[in-house]
């Protein structure tokens, strides 16, 4: 269901209300009757940043198949999925310059081809508003490692006479300009450009473009089950196990996108099984397996196998 045109004019627009921007049908965006995303459900605006889909094999049909909320046995190992929600991601992390968006609105709706490509009125617009700007840097999301449920292009616009790092320049030396994908093919399909001209941030530092796309995971220890046989014959397991390997996996780091750009591959080496029907809240519980090389008594190689809690939060969190 495509966004409601008013909620697209300057006032009104949010990245989340783009992502559903109807952006036609054309040959390179083949989709179907409904395989595009304008034409999905409006996303709501208490959506959550990140998300995590537990996929099992199914014995009966012979396909992988998504087991969120799935009530029935744990799965051996199985696949975790997380997902950036990109709208929702965007409005977290920036805000659209709603007097610039304005601007290009006005301008575009007084060009005299009513049917000009968005991109030759962005062209035109930002020669006239910014004589001297050049583009500093260009790209596609889904040419890169993501989590994103919908790709973007993005176009970071400096004075070359200002600034020669454009991934430094501060708040009001850069315009960004981000267009998101609401086709089905990713050759077309792009909606209206969206105008940003602070940096990507939710505290702390930013950059002109948000550089990481993955959402970044954690895990969490939670009270232990009774365990009447230990896992490891004569070892008795301590009753901070889990807080103690969430403890050093959180502190490594290796969950975030400054350690990897692929955090869930840092993450599933360690899963042993995962348990679909705890899936809620951004966190899904699994079990892991590891060696403390030596603690605890055990000796090097040794796996103790605990239930700890896998979270996703968005990058910048």
């Amino acid at each position: 269901m495509p966004t409601d045109s008013k909620l697209l004019t300057a006032d009104e627009i949010t990245a989340t209300r783009a992502c559903r921007e109807n952006t036609g049908t054309a040959l390179c965006d083949s989709g179907g009757a409904n395989g595009r995303a304008w034409q999905k459900e409006p996303i709501p605006e208490s959506a959550p940043l990140c998300t995590l889909e537990v996929y099992g094999w199914n014995e009966e049909t012979g396909e992988s198949e998504i087991c969120s909320g799935y009530k029935g046995e744990p799965f051996n190992r199985g696949d975790i999925i997380p997902t950036l929600h990109t709208g929702p991601f965007l409005d977290e992390v920036g805000e659209i310059d709603r007097e610039l968006q304005a601007e290009f609105e006005e301008f575009a709706s007084n060009r005299d081809d009513p049917r000009e490509p968005w991109e030759d009125a962005l062209d035109a617009f930002m020669e006239e508003r910014y004589p001297g700007w050049e583009c500093a840097s260009r790209g596609n999301t889904y040419n890169e490692e993501s989590d994103l449920d919908q790709c973007f292009t993005w176009w970071v616009f400096v004075n070359p006479e200002e600034v020669s790092e454009w991934v430094f320049a501060d708040d009001g030396e850069f315009v960004t300009i981000l267009r998101l994908h609401t086709g089905a093919d990713v050759r077309g399909g792009y909606g209206r450009p969206l105008f940003y001209t602070e940096a990507f941030s939710k505290g702390g530092d930013g950059y002109p473009i948000p550089i990481d796309h993955s959402c970044e995971l954690y895990f969490q220890p939670i009270e232990p089950e009774p365990n009447e046989t230990p896992r490891l014959p004569g070892i008795h397991e301590p009753d901070d196990m889990g807080e103690e390997f969430a403890e050093r996996f959180n502190q490594g780091g290796r969950g975030s996108c400054g350690y990897s750009h692929y955090p869930i591959g840092e993450v599933m080496p360690f899963i042993r099984k995962c348990f679909p029907d705890t899936n809620r809240d951004g966190g899904v519980d699994v079990e892991v397996g590891y060696t403390f090389e030596g603690d605890y008594d055990v000796e090097p190689g040794d796996e103790y196998i605990v239930r700890v809690r896998l979270c996703a939060d968005s990058p910048y969190s």
